[in-house]
């Protein structure tokens, strides 16, 4: 079973995959989203500079799924999702 609580103020979060505590800032997964306004699909070039990222940015809500995580980043109110695999991977 996976939990994942945002911590208090939205700054990060820990997500518990069996039994193995993840800490993830909200400011790098936002700068790591593999959207398509983040980053090019296909060359994996990002499109957007961490200084167009609002420095204020937080965790508002994080949801567990069947393969990952859904995040959702304030004040841009934009839903992200990430792989467990490559959270693992780049944790």
């Amino acid at each position: 079973m996976s939990c994942v609580p945002v911590e208090p103020g939205g700054a990060f979060i820990k997500l518990n995959l069996d039994n193995t505590i993840l800490r993830f800032h909200a400011i790098w997964l936002r700068d790591d989203a593999q959207d398509n306004k983040t980053r090019d699909p296909i060359s994996g070039q990002r499109l957007i500079a961490l200084r167009e990222i609002p420095s204020e940015t937080l965790i508002s809500d994080a949801q567990v799924e069947a393969n990952g995580l859904r995040d959702t980043f304030e004040p841009e109110n934009k839903v992200m999702c990430y792989n467990f695999d490559w959270l693992i991977e780049n944790n």
